[in-house]
């Protein structure tokens, strides 16, 4: 009896299909394994909106890290190089968001450490169209060093 009351414990702690755990022990774990020397970041969605693709494009490499739950917290990721602002297209159902970078000119890369890339959503009253193209927000962020 003890065991199968172990057994449904153990299941009923566990996230359901799709959730992150957002435990601090697992996100500790997660930044442990990042090495003083290395960039490791994770992504908060500072929204309320849940998110079905989140892919932020660094400069060496481009990084799904979706579905992204509103409110939610992914694992911490190594990137090769990062700037504080980066390319990022989130999809939500059938809506579009977007951070345009026009261009990197005089922003450094951002140095290693452990960081989290918040991001907040500006939803806009009407999607702006443009041939193929919609538009339902904009998305701003902020690099938080952990």
């Amino acid at each position: 009896m003890r065991i199968a009351g172990f057994l449904v414990a153990s299941l009923l702690a566990m996230p359901s299909i799709g959730q992150e755990a957002n435990a601090p022990q697992r996100e500790a774990e997660h930044a442990s394994r990042c090495s003083a020397a290395e960039l490791c970041i994770r992504i908060e969605n500072a929204s309320d909106i849940d998110f079905d693709k989140f892919e932020v494009r660094f400069p060496d490499q481009a990084e799904d890290f979706g579905p992204l739950r509103a409110r939610g917290v992914t694992a911490y990721r190594k990137i090769a190089r990062a700037y504080d602002h980066n390319y990022t297209e989130a999809a939500a159902s059938d809506r579009k968001f977007y951070l345009v970078i026009i261009d990197h000119i005089s922003d450094r890369f951002v140095p290693a450490g452990i960081y989290t890339l918040r991001y907040r959503v500006n939803v806009l009253a009407e999607p702006l169209r443009a041939n193929d193209f919609v538009l339902h927000g904009y998305l701003g962020s902020e690099l938080v060093r952990d």
